[in-house]
């Protein structure tokens, strides 16, 4: 994966997180292409379907988004 001069640099969830409570859009992106992938697989295994996976997947990220200034994750994303 390349990562164009407008995308924030891969750095720590940590990092991340704190862009996106800032309202940094990219930053989401950027959490979002690192983790949907693995997020899906996981999410596969409890409901078997692929696409209810990806939609929960995608239900998450909005929710973060959503809930941005005040959500609270410690650590790694993929943890939480």
């Amino acid at each position: 994966m390349s990562v164009s001069k407008n995308s924030p640099s891969p750095s720590s969830d940590e990092q991340l997180v704190a862009q996106i409570k800032k309202g940094d859009q990219k930053s989401l992106d950027f959490l979002f292409r690192k983790y949907y992938h693995l997020l899906v697989l996981t999410a596969i295994k409890y409901v078997v379907d692929q696409f209810v996976a990806e939609e929960l997947v995608q239900d998450l990220f909005l929710s973060l988004w959503q809930k941005r200034k005040t959500i609270s994750i410690l650590g790694k994303v993929k943890t939480y």
